[in-house]
């Protein structure tokens, strides 16, 4: 009796949380049980090609969609032919434009859809349209799943109670954060001894993400010249930090480096991170920290009180409250030995809730109840 088939698309070129989610279960996934086809989307002049060569090193089997223009059907057309050609039970998706070509196609096809919703920005008004189709779209799925309380409790309000909705938590891997360099060197290229304190603020520079906020707490501290922050990640607010930075007077001690492949090494250089966020899900940079013996500062939105509990194993601060932020950045930078111990204790917490095999077993589970 031939396996079930699981078809998994996701229309991200970049390296984000969804992206690194799904190589997380690919590598974690009962291959005895179900085969796997990941898919993504081609396009004529590409920002990224971190996605597929990614793929590749993994050895990971990628097909992917040509799309020749903005909207360009065919890619609709390239889904149901694959899915009908290669028997497909089951078909996964991640992304507005996922969703949509298998709300089109399942309609015509006894294949079963599963919908994941990883959360949104609104930063224009282009993006909200994106939001509103996405939400309408994973209404029709045949299951939804999402990656916070937040977005859960949002699915269900609009889904009623004869949809199947569930709650899966992002995992981390710790051995599938690539490094090159290590933290030393990291270090050495930002210049900061080893007796400073380096708080790393990694993921896209963009208003939810509440840079502005740790930036002017920065500013505000006490202790300030201790410490040293590094930014990770690119996007629209980058000339906007950078300005801000330099009006608050502590661009000498703020570092941006862009979007980078090798995290492993900015998590090894750093002693805390912290997370200002307005709006998230369950952010993969808390949990990889985590993973990795960080301690983490962040602010209390979307699942993040699921993996901290304040003081025990890290520190949460209300959402947008710069005052919190600063004071308790201050008392941390105080008491520096505390970073270790802290760090100690959020690793220690996070396995095996968190676990990668733990999330793989819970999404192939839903596969079954479908498939039954």
């Amino acid at each position: 009796m031939s396996k079930p088939k699981v078809l998994i698309i996701i229309d991200s070129l970049r390296i984000g949380g969804p992206g690194k989610g799904l190589f997380q279960f690919i590598n974690n996934a009962p291959k005895e049980k179900f085969d796997f086809q990941l898919c993504n989307f081609k396009y004529k002049a590409p920002k990224s090609q971190e996605f597929i060569e990614r793929a590749s090193e993994e050895q990971v089997e990628l097909q992917l969609f040509t799309q020749n223009y903005l909207f360009d059907p065919s890619p609709i057309f390239q889904v149901y032919q694959l899915i009908k050609s290669g028997h497909f039970n089951i078909i996964q998706t991640h992304s507005t434009k996922a969703h949509l070509i298998a709300w089109l196609v399942t309609r015509h096809l006894t294949t079963r859809w599963i919908a994941v919703a990883h959360g949104y920005t609104n930063e224009n008004w282009k993006v909200q349209a994106y939001n509103r189709l996405d939400k309408w779209l994973l209404k029709q799925a045949d299951y939804a799943v999402a990656v916070s309380p937040v977005l859960q409790k949002m699915l269900l309000d609009s889904r009623g109670s004869n949809k199947p909705t569930a709650l899966i938590l992002n995992a981390v891997d710790e051995k599938e954060i690539p490094g090159h360099l290590g933290g030393k060197e990291i270090r050495k290229h930002c210049q900061v001894s080893n007796e400073s304190i380096l708080i790393g603020v990694f993921g896209r520079l963009s208003p939810e993400k509440g840079q502005e906020n740790l930036l002017v707490a920065f500013s505000r501290l006490l202790n300030q010249q201790v410490a040293s922050l590094v930014f990770v990640g690119d996007g629209q607010d980058l000339t906007k930090l950078k300005a801000l930075a330099k009006t608050l007077k502590i661009s000498d001690r703020v570092y941006f480096q862009g979007h980078q492949k090798y995290m492993r090494d900015y998590y090894e250089a750093i002693d805390l991170l912290v997370l200002p966020s307005l709006s998230e899900g369950l952010p993969n940079v808390i949990l990889e920290a985590m993973a990795l013996g960080k301690p983490v500062l962040s602010t209390d939105v979307g699942a993040v009180s699921e993996v901290i509990s304040n003081t025990e194993n890290g520190w949460i601060v209300p959402a947008g409250d710069i005052e919190a932020l600063s004071r308790v950045l201050d008392k941390i930078l105080l008491t520096p030995d505390i970073l270790n111990l802290m760090g100690y204790k959020a690793k220690d917490s996070l396995f095996p809730k968190f676990s990668a095999r733990e999330r793989a077993k819970k999404l192939v589970n839903i596969y079954e109840r479908l498939l039954s």
